[in-house]
């Protein structure tokens, strides 16, 4: 029986209600509807932990809190309870920074202060965690845009991820709403105004890429390069039902639960910058090929941020990452000596890059080693293109080769907007 069937029950007569309080019922009510797994819910005022001493009244205390969200927490509590599996067991200090719930104060302190109504689809995703409570966040509630940044580890425990090449640097965290509030005041000091209802909802740690949601229409949006102009992050449905953001976050999630990305190091040259890495680990997305032992992995990012719409011109920008190894069982070392690279844009028009070494360096791999990474970037006018390439690798080294020189080849991958972007 349903609740409210249940509770009709009730009603007939002193037997039937007295059968309508078996514990039984309500513990099978509590897991389908609110997917408790105990008696305990958030308090209504401060979101603290509440015991309850029966089911039927952790039922009773859900539903007031959850129900005004209807068919949207179901949907929100998927989203999260992947989020939650997958960072507990392959990010604990990500899972660890989940927040506890927001309460109605929480909603009606940023709705009052900024002038908005938050949608119901975003309320029941911050009914089960105001985003995620960072040490970093704490340090620079008050740094200005150029002042240097703390060191902290936190700013590379953003649940979005990220990636850097040369100087750029992302790692994207989900602001709990207090902090929301702050920062989409504060943006307008150095952003150009945006439209009215729009809330900053995620954030790279130094402010180089900004997630928006419209209260208005419930879609997310992210910044481009002008901080003038955004792009819609999910297609934009016009749907009464405002959920851009609970269908942005569940396509992340999916990403995560289908091993797309992987906890590594984000900053070549930072030793604790272990996060989410937002370059592809699976195909299409990812090209794998084998030569002569030389394994050569590579994908590429779509980047926003450094993306710009000039009248109808666009610069689309990319990053890529190539990930080299020397497999076992194949020639004892080998050493890169230069670079050949292939940039196909979406009107079929190619280019060409040619030169010694990559990024300035010389790697030499021997079987054993972990992968030697390198990001770097390109752009296009194109929503869609690819990139391959070769390598020229010499077996041995450089100062003493052993034999002749070969190509490793870099598989052709894509470098196209996706239809989803975080």
């Amino acid at each position: 029986l349903r609740a409210p069937l249940l509770l009709q029950c009730a009603q007939v007569s002193k037997d039937w209600s007295q059968l309508t309080k078996d514990e039984l019922l309500w513990v099978a009510l509590c897991e389908t509807d609110w997917f408790l797994e105990s008696k305990e819910t958030p308090g209504p005022l401060d979101g603290k932990p509440v015991q309850h001493m029966l089911w039927r009244d952790a039922w009773f205390s859900s539903c007031r809190l959850y129900g005004p969200y209807g068919q949207h927490y179901a949907h929100a509590h998927s989203v999260w309870k992947k989020l939650r599996d997958w960072t507990r067991e392959k990010a604990p200090v990500i899972f660890q920074s989940l927040a506890p719930p927001a309460t109605e104060a929480d909603f009606a302190e940023i709705e009052t202060a900024l002038g908005i109504t938050l949608p119901t689809a975003a309320k029941a995703l911050y009914a089960i965690h105001n985003g995620q409570n960072l040490h970093f966040d704490e340090v620079v509630m008050d740094f200005a845009r150029n002042a240097s940044t703390p060191a902290d580890s936190s700013m590379y425990h953003g649940i979005l991820g990220g990636y850097s090449f040369y100087d750029h640097k992302v790692n994207v965290r989900l602001f709990p709403l207090r902090i929301a509030m702050y920062w989409t005041a504060r943006t307008q000091i150095f952003h150009e105004p945006v439209s009215p209802g729009k809330i900053l909802i995620a954030a790279s740690f130094n402010l180089s890429k900004f997630f928006w949601l419209d209260t208005t229409n419930g879609e997310v949006y992210v910044s481009l390069a002008d901080r003038l102009h955004m792009m819609p992050c999910c297609p934009e449905t016009g749907s009464e039902e405002k959920d851009g953001l609970l269908r942005w976050l569940t396509a992340y999630a999916d990403q995560l639960v289908a091993g797309n990305f992987r906890v590594m190091q984000i900053d070549e040259d930072r030793s604790d910058s272990v996060g989410i890495c937002r370059f592809p680990q699976a195909p299409p997305e990812t090209s794998n090929v084998v030569t002569r032992g030389v394994q050569a992995r590579a994908s590429g990012v779509f980047v926003p941020e450094n993306s710009r719409l000039d009248g109808a011109r666009w610069t689309y920008f990319f990053t890529y990452s190539i990930r080299l190894q020397m497999l076992e069982g194949y020639i004892p070392s080998a050493q890169l000596k230069s670079r050949h690279w292939v940039i196909k844009d979406g009107d079929g028009k190619e280019s060409e890059v040619r030169g010694e070494a990559v990024i300035g360096k010389y790697p030499l791999l021997r079987p054993g080693q972990e992968e030697f990474v390198y990001q770097s970037c390109t752009n296009m006018p194109t929503r869609t293109g690819s990139m391959e390439g070769d390598l020229e690798f010499i077996e041995g080294s450089i100062r003493q080769p052993v034999g002749e020189p070969f190509d490793v080849i870099v598989g052709s991958f894509p470098l196209n907007i996706p239809e989803i972007i975080f």
